[in-house]
């Protein structure tokens, strides 16, 4: 009798392996029972091959039914070569994509709100994804051992959560281990893990930070290889050691009238450009940024400050925009001993008798004054190029103080 009840239930898990409800162009269905009776797409008897574009509805004797899931396992270890999921779609669950090596082209859109763990495991032609703004949690292991180098996190409002989003970001991240090179962070990331940071052990070499971003997560960039960051006016907060990466020889910290709340020394840089204050939240440390390699510091016109931020660095120039010298509380350890004998410090024309009068900055030797733009009038190559004012060529979006034909303007 037991045997024949073991072979009875085989038998029907055998069947049910391949069980769908609708199958409709291509596409199997599974119905999702509702108040809206809905269609989750699922795995057939015949495997999916090819260019598959998943409609937004199914119509099926006179009634419409939206698609809003892609089943967990629905094309694992397919042929599928391209996919493109519509604005109906909520959510990719677990394992849906895992193993289709031969999938190059993924396309999402705004609508989409989870991406579930192993949803792209081990698939080695994914060279590229573009993440919508709508989407607000990305599991563990998503895209682990897939082929993706260049990640796209659009712009948005809302925080993205990876990991274990249920924590609010914790856990393994799903790009960690993955060989990014290109990186764009649109928005928020919500990411914890002790001290790893959501792109560990990737080959991120170069990182675009979107103007939505108000916050560096801690760990976030430790480890890559990028050599120059920005950091856009949005960003309130640099996280702990987030900017810890050996190859990051020159940062940008764009101008703001807001502070900036900084948990980095940012250790390996060789030039830094501060256009705005910047705050270590501590009652009494000070934070050394910069590290000993740091050669070249331009402060912004926004800058009025040091608070507790010190320089250790030998520095070979500090340009200072501000007509207003910077008010420094703590000249012994603001810049070293070296910086004031040998450095050079330059300062706004007409400015160098404030300078040479101000608490901490006449203590440097070599005071110049200079309209920063020497450089730039003796450049006859470029003639209708415009630049910041790191002499730094700009597009015709950009805001704020510029040099045009060797004249200062102002953009708004």
């Amino acid at each position: 009798m037991k045997r024949y009840i073991y072979c009875f239930f085989s038998i029907v898990c055998f069947c049910n392996s391949f069980a769908y409800d609708l199958y409709v162009d291509g596409v199997y269905y599974n119905l999702e029972i509702g108040d809206n009776m809905t269609l989750e797409v699922t795995y057939g008897d015949q495997e999916y091959t090819g260019n598959i574009i998943i409609p937004e509805n199914v119509e099926y004797n006179g009634k419409l039914l939206k698609v809003t899931k892609i089943g967990p396992s629905a094309f694992a270890r397919s042929s599928v070569t391209t996919i493109t999921i519509p604005k109906s779609v909520i959510s990719i669950e677990s394992g849906a994509f895992s193993s289709c090596t031969m999938l190059s082209s993924v396309s999402l859109t705004e609508g989409l709100g989870s991406i579930y763990q192993n949803a792209f495991k081990n698939c080695g032609d994914l060279n590229e994804i573009t993440i919508p703004s709508s989407v607000t949690h990305i599991y563990k292991d998503a895209f682990n051992n897939s082929g993706l180098k260049r990640l796209i996190l659009v712009d948005g409002d809302k925080d993205l959560s990876l990991g274990n989003p249920t924590s609010g970001g914790h856990g393994s991240s799903p790009f960690q281990r993955v060989g990014i090179e290109y990186l764009y962070l649109g928005r928020n990331i919500d990411y914890f893990n002790g001290n790893m940071g959501p792109f560990d052990y990737s080959n991120i070499n170069e990182a675009v930070i979107g103007d939505k971003v108000k916050k560096i997560p801690n760990y976030c960039f430790q480890g890559l290889y990028i050599t120059k960051l920005t950091i856009p006016s949005s960003v309130e907060i640099i996280g702990n050691a987030s900017l810890n990466c050996s190859t990051l020889q020159e940062v940008i910290i764009k101008d703001s009238e807001q502070a900036l709340f900084t948990y980095c020394s940012m250790p390996f840089l060789k030039k830094l450009y501060i256009g705005r204050n910047l705050i270590y939240d501590s009652q009494y440390s000070f934070i050394s940024i910069g590290g000993e390699q740091l050669e070249d510091l331009i402060l912004g016109e926004s800058f009025t400050n040091f608070n507790k931020i010190v320089f250790i660095a030998d520095l070979k120039t500090v340009f200072s925009l501000n007509e207003n010298p910077p008010t420094i509380l703590y000249a012994s350890r603001v810049f070293s001993s070296k910086t004031y004998l040998y450095g050079k410090l330059y300062v706004p024309e007409g400015c160098l008798n404030i300078y040479q009068e101000a608490d901490g900055w006449k203590n440097f030797f070599n005071i110049f004054e200079t309209s920063g733009i020497d450089y730039i009038k003796n450049d006859k190559r470029n003639t209708n190029v415009r630049y910041n004012l790191m002499g730094q060529p700009i597009g015709n979006d950009y805001k704020g103080i510029i040099i045009e034909d060797g004249v200062k303007k102002i953009i708004r």
